[in-house]
């Protein structure tokens, strides 16, 4: 784990879910506008980085809202938990099951595409390469790290922590989910948190 700037973290060995990092994707329904390159990582709760990942979020809130933050009404966050009520139905989702966090991070179009790279061992050293051959992308179901970075949002429709896609690396293979490399719109949809007010 590493924490370049504040709210950053490289958080490794995770599973990709709802891949779109080779072009912008929007939901159905929504404006053209609205198109981000997003990914969907999920952990374990009991992953090794879940402490730093959480402490990564509330240090960016603290720091925005200071004593301000009413920690009874924390900003909504975009970690999630399958094991609370609210989450329950992404329980049963390919991909996920009872005990595990995901969050949702993209990035507009503006910020230019993440960097996605892929992990190869050459000469006795792991070596990053961009990935730029179908058979070495990142796709739904494949194991590899991320970078994120929390932001604090605050403005007139509420507080709240999202999260930035920075930076990814596929580094093993795995069972694909449905959809192949990018999961269907239609399954997208019923998970991915792109609300029209975040900014």
């Amino acid at each position: 784990m590493s924490t370049q700037t504040p709210g950053q973290i490289a958080l490794r060995n995770v599973r990709f879910t709802y891949v779109h990092v080779d072009k912008p994707w929007v939901k159905q329904g929504d404006p053209a506008d609205k198109a981000k390159y997003s990914l969907t990582p999920v952990i374990p709760k009991n992953h090794p980085q879940v402490a730093a990942l959480q402490k990564a979020a509330n240090d960016v809130a603290v720091a925005k809202w200071g004593d301000k933050l009413n920690k009874s009404v924390f900003p909504a966050v975009c970690i999630r938990d399958t094991d609370l009520p609210t989450e329950l139905k992404h329980r049963a989702k390919e991909g996920f099951g009872p005990g595990v966090l995901f969050l949702n991070a993209s990035r507009k179009p503006s910020d230019g595409p993440p960097s996605v790279r892929h992990a190869s061992v050459g000469g006795g050293a792991v070596q990053l390469s961009p990935a730029t051959n179908p058979d070495v992308y990142p796709y739904s179901g494949a194991m590899g790290n991320v970078v994120i970075k929390f932001w604090a949002q605050d403005n007139v429709h509420g507080q709240k922590i999202n999260c930035e896609l920075v930076a990814v690396v596929k580094t093993a293979d795995g069972d694909k989910l449905s959809g192949g490399g990018t999961d269907t719109e239609a399954a997208a949809q019923d998970i991915l948190d792109a609300p029209a007010e975040e900014v």
